[in-house]
């Protein structure tokens, strides 16, 4: 049985939507396109990057208070294979284990391992500040630049890539994991957190290296793809229309973050074993695939490009801190800033609720029913609230989007009206459009208006940028447009939803620049030492032989100082992170 359905149109005394409500199949959870999904998965990753949620059984809760029985990440709270070790029990409250996200459960040192490697076992250190940054303690070999100052390179070098597409290697790379033996997989699960948190005297090297062999056709694709010219999904976002802008399902992703984790163990490995070469050809295809992984326009891509190259990163700085690594300040200062670029994914993102509510192009000239315009309404409120997480959208999705709607027509329209006409509409013609039209054209020239506000910072240095986009924020709440749900200027609050969300995901992308840019400092520290009888610097100032780079984050140098033969360097966290998530170097040089 079916009733007249409700219509935002003139005004009228239209009968109520009552439509029943339809059955619809339960679908298994996957990665999708779109910011119904993205603008949450964004936020829980960034979140989960800097240990402000962890992901429980039933989604995101905030993070517990850390203790110093909890295991800890590469380089969180245990030695590494270089010798480099992080005095902060865990600075996350996230890992990203081979099945995802989740928060390790506090582990115990057996009497085995202590009577196995005598001085590994620390005492237990104290709780983490969540005020201070997270600190390495760090002894450097000194090292000049290479004899040939580019023989080393993050990314494959120009004259090794090969024409060709990369992206059905990749896919090939990832069939040979998903079809790998299910016995194959159970040591990479269930060894995974013990093989990351050993110390360099425990460090199973053999164990790792024969797992690893097993995966020498996966690498070779891998290695294959990273050399190849071109990079193309053939995804053709741009030709999504309405709801397929946010169902367009992306398991790839998922299972590139594996093939990461996979790298990630590979140069481990190989910096334990001394084979720095081996291992910067390794971090050359795991730096690749980060960057082809971010190459669609969407920010769940760029934010896994990001996840993946942090991971690569972590391993940068295990070489530094081995003994007599090469220095690779050179090869740093060859990766692209930013690494991974967000603007295209800006772009596509705010550009969603075009698709989903097509009627904001042209509202403001094209002709409907006022039942179309109570669909397509309807159609953009259901967007919002699923964004916005305040509704789960049970039962029949669209007859709750119809009568909020409905709700926001009746508290709206008479200020969309007055906008309208304050905007320099007549009157007339105001009065004599359907209410939906009236409520379509406030949106459009409200969202078009923000958008343009906030996203016009977006290519300036992220430091320019932070100081425009606090700016424009403040005009947009004394504006009265940036407000909590209801009490905007929006009847929809699209905007006020999506903007801040995609500002927040920059941030990821801010901060894995300052780190690989604050390695580089590093190792214009340990080129100096190597010029003056491993002496470190008194100030940055003190290095001349190569260009010390500022903090892309705030613009400025660097905090650093010298003091009885130990130095400190500092990548501070971005304004608005919390303290742990920089990094802190306390540099001893090796005798």
């Amino acid at each position: 049985m079916r009733f007249q359905p409700l219509v935002v149109g003139r005004p009228s005394k239209a009968v109520p939507v009552i439509e029943r409500p339809q059955r619809r199949p339960r679908k298994a959870v996957v990665l999708r396109l779109g910011s119904i999904s993205l603008f949450f998965v964004a936020a829980i990753l960034v979140s989960a990057a800097i240990g402000q949620v962890r992901l429980g059984p039933k989604g995101p809760v905030p993070a517990a208070p850390k203790t110093s029985g909890d295991s800890a990440s590469p380089g969180q709270g245990q030695s590494s294979p270089s010798g480099l070790r992080d005095t902060n029990p865990k600075s996350g409250g996230v890992r990203l284990g081979p099945k995802g996200p989740y928060t390790p459960a506090p582990r115990e040192t057996t009497q085995a391992q202590a009577t196995a490697s005598p001085g590994s076992v620390k005492p237990p250190a104290p709780p983490l500040d969540p005020n201070k940054p997270e600190t390495f303690q760090i002894t450097i070999t000194p090292a000049a630049e290479p004899e040939l100052p580019l023989q080393y390179a993050l990314l494959p070098k120009y004259e090794d890539v090969q024409p060709g597409n990369s992206v059905p290697f990749y896919y090939r790379a990832v069939l040979k994991w998903k079809d790998r033996p299910k016995e194959g997989t159970r040591p990479f699960h269930d060894n995974y957190d013990r093989w990351m948190d050993a110390s360099p005297s425990t460090f199973p090297a053999r164990e790792v290296r024969e797992f690893l062999k097993r995966y020498r056709g996966l690498f070779a694709e891998l290695q294959t793809a990273a050399h190849r010219e071109q990079t193309e999904w053939s995804w053709r976002l741009k030709d999504l229309k309405g709801t397929d802008a946010i169902a367009f399902l992306l398991p790839e992703l998922q299972e590139s973050r594996q093939l990461g984790r996979l790298l990630y163990l590979k140069a481990r490995l190989e910096i334990a074993e001394r084979r720095y070469d081996d291992a910067i050809k390794t971090l050359q295809i795991g730096y690749k695939l980060c960057r082809d992984v971010a190459e669609p326009p969407t920010l769940i891509n760029d934010l896994v490009g990001i996840a993946v190259a942090s991971m690569m990163t972590a391993q940068v700085r295990e070489i530094i801190g081995s003994p007599n690594s090469p220095n690779l300040y050179w090869a740093l200062s060859k990766l692209p800033r930013p690494f991974i670029d967000m603007e295209p994914a800006l772009r596509y993102e705010v550009s969603i609720p075009m698709k989903l509510f097509p009627a904001m192009k042209d509202a403001e000239t094209a002709e409907h029913s006022p039942e179309e315009w109570s669909r397509l309404l309807a159609q953009a409120f259901a967007f919002a609230l699923e964004s916005s997480g305040a509704s789960r959208m049970r039962g029949n999705r669209m007859l709750q989007a119809r009568l909020g709607i409905a709700g926001l027509a009746m508290k709206g329209y008479p200020r969309a009206k007055r906008d309208l006409v304050a905007w320099g509409f007549d009157p007339k013609r105001v009065d004599a459009m359907p209410v939906g039209q009236v409520i379509a054209i406030h949106q459009a020239r409200i969202y078009r208006y923000m958008y343009q506000e906030m996203m016009k910072w977006s290519n300036l240095p992220y430091h320019q940028a932070l100081v425009g986009l606090r700016k424009s924020e403040r005009k947009l709440k004394d504006e009265g447009y940036l407000a909590p749900a209801g009490t905007g200027r929006e009847i929809i609050p699209l905007a006020a939803l999506l903007l801040p969300a995609v500002w927040q995901a920059q941030k990821a992308s801010a901060r894995l620049d300052s780190r690989i840019t604050g390695l580089q400092v590093l190792e214009a520290i340990r080129m100096y030492a190597a010029g003056h009888n491993g002496k470190l610097p008194d100030s940055l100032a003190d290095i001349r032989d190569v260009p010390v780079p500022v903090n892309p984050v705030t613009g400025q140098p660097y905090p650093y100082h010298f003091a009885a033969d130990k130095a400190v360097l500092e990548i501070p966290a971005a304004p608005g992170d919390p303290a742990r998530v920089g990094w802190r170097f306390e540099i001893t040089v090796r005798k």
